[in-house]
């Protein structure tokens, strides 16, 4: 019997937020679903003044800058049987994705939820 393949989850978003940490919790130590967070700041004190870091909380995060990413661009681009979750629009990258993304961008929602739950 074969196991399961392993799903890639992409988490992109400007900052790690409590309430997605949250989410991120619920996937840690499921062994067909892996998670790879991508912030593009690791924290705005301007923003937000958390007594703590979550950046890295739960797992090791990429962080892909605020300015073009042409690389990170390129990895999202090129894996597609990786599943992405992309939250806001705040930057240059999360924009562009947004639009590269849109033509199939329900796809990927379903993609991403039926398999893994």
């Amino acid at each position: 019997m074969n196991a399961p393949r392993k799903i890639v989850i992409n988490l992109i978003q400007d900052i790690a937020t409590p309430h997605n940490n949250v989410l991120i919790k619920q996937f840690l130590g499921r062994d067909n679903v892996e998670i790879k967070l991508w912030y593009a700041v690791s924290k705005n004190e301007g923003l937000y003044q958390w007594s703590q870091d979550i950046t890295h909380e739960h797992l090791s995060a990429i962080i892909y800058g605020q300015k073009l990413n042409l690389s990170f661009l390129y990895y999202c681009l090129t894996h597609s049987q990786e599943r992405f979750v992309i939250v806001g629009w705040m930057n240059i990258n999360t924009c562009l994705l947004h639009l590269l993304f849109s033509s199939y961008g329900d796809l990927l929602i379903i993609g991403l939820i039926y398999p893994v739950l």
